[in-house]
């Protein structure tokens, strides 16, 4: 383990090298309409990536994962004149790329007392559904920018997708390529280790719930607003993160909550002026959807059509 002194000065140069990153990121999306301009800021972030992957192997995974350097971070983050915001960002990169050492694997830890077993094993199931919903985002969001009558609004796509990436250094890699397919797998890696099956059940229903609860309300939020492309942008990225959390459920889950979201508009008379929004209409489509792909039984194919 360094000293640290060493920690220190290791822990200013991550976030000062992850700065660059953020910015490199930034004059991306300044070019997002010119390919040539746009190619070479991609050259630039492939030696932004090479620059910060040899400092993470300088630092090593035993300091990365320490007390020590959490406290190192935190004293690096409170002696640099970066933006607040740009800070909060940049901080978010690092310590999600840290954890994911922790719990990138679905491996169930079962060396430990129970009470701390379980505290583990729950960050493990989290860090799964978090690499699931970090993919099939990018992935919804990759097809949603690929929709011919929505160019208009590929700069507000282009700053969500650089954002994500930003966020999610595991996925570097989707910075350079397109990613061509995206399946939830997490749930099935989880319990081919071993894992509780109910644990996971109720996590993954725990994290879909909110997430379609937080997104549902955001999309909804735009028949109040001034409707402008920045706010039409905002209610697209919310419905592909719908569909992104109902990616996520299980046939059972799916039905539950087509039967309830239904019923949401009859009994709450704040929302019922929402009913036949069009935005509204489309959250049901993708409910309906998912669930009808979900289920088996031949004749509800024509759900989809009512």
């Amino acid at each position: 383990m360094k000293n640290n002194n060493t920690s220190y000065q290791l822990a200013k140069r991550l976030i000062n090298v992850t700065n660059s990153i953020l910015h490199i990121y930034d004059n991306l999306l300044t070019f997002s309409n010119d390919k040539v301009q746009y190619n070479k800021k991609l050259d630039d972030l492939k030696v932004g990536f090479e620059i910060e992957n040899d400092l993470y192997k300088e630092i090593g995974q035993e300091l990365l994962t320490s007390q020590e350097f959490f406290n190192a971070l935190r004293l690096a983050s409170e002696n640099t004149d970066i933006d607040e915001i740009d800070l909060e960002e940049i901080n978010f990169r690092i310590s999600n790329y840290i954890d994911s050492f922790s719990n990138f694997y679905p491996f169930k830890e079962v060396y430990y007392p129970s009470y701390e077993n379980q505290i583990l094993n729950n960050s493990i199931i989290d860090r799964q559904i978090i690499l699931d919903i970090d993919l099939l985002n990018l992935y919804n969001l990759q097809n949603l920018m690929f929709e011919e009558n929505l160019n208009f609004l590929l700069p507000y796509f282009y700053d969500a997708k650089h954002s994500l990436l930003f966020r999610c250094k595991y996925y570097d890699n989707f910075a350079f390529k397109e990613i061509t397919s995206a399946k939830p797998t997490a749930r099935e890696r989880l319990l081919a280790f071993n894992h509780n099956e109910e644990i996971v059940n109720n996590r993954f229903k725990n994290v879909v719930i909110n997430g379609l609860k937080l997104n549902i309300e955001n999309a909804l939020a735009f028949e109040d607003s001034e409707k402008e492309e920045e706010d039409l942008s905002q209610m697209l990225i919310n419905l592909i993160q719908i569909k992104t959390y109902l990616d996520l459920t299980t046939k059972e889950e799916a039905f539950d909550i087509f039967n309830s979201y239904y019923q949401l508009f009859e009994n709450n008379k704040e929302l019922s002026y929402l009913k036949n929004s069009s935005v509204n209409e489309e959250i049901k489509y993708l409910i309906k959807l998912n669930y009808v792909q979900k289920n088996d039984h031949q004749n509800l194919k024509e759900l989809i059509k009512s």
